[in-house]
């Protein structure tokens, strides 16, 4: 079971998909990601359903998701928890997705995910 403590703070821009998603800070300090149907341990959202853009939740996960530091906990709209670090990591779909240079900052980056080439 995964207990939260209580959260606080704003709900963070929203990447396309099915479930609402954002970035909360607990009060704990950490920060939680609700990836709705985004994000999942080992896997990303469906796009081949009415309405699924592969090339927006691509961007999403390049832009919304990976900078994320790699100790936020993902809560998916289903399935298990997992972190961006492990997903960062592992998942086949996050490999080679390039993270823009101004969003660098706050990535902790790990093998498989590369910076933007520069414009």
């Amino acid at each position: 079971m995964f207990r939260l403590p209580a959260i606080d703070g704003p709900l963070a821009p929203e990447a396309p998909d099915v479930m609402s998603s954002g970035l909360r800070r607990t009060s704990a300090g950490s920060s939680l990601c609700l990836s709705g149907d985004v994000l999942f341990a080992g896997s990303i959202g469906r796009t081949d359903l009415p309405g699924g853009d592969h090339a927006a939740m691509l961007r999403s996960l390049a832009t919304k998701v990976l900078p994320l530091a790699d100790e936020t906990h993902v809560l998916p709209g289903h399935g298990p928890t997992t972190t961006i670090g492990q997903e960062r990591s592992s998942n086949p779909f996050l490999q080679g997705l390039e993270v823009p240079a101004d969003r660098q900052a706050t990535t902790t980056r790990a093998a498989g995910t590369r910076p933007a080439a520069d414009a």
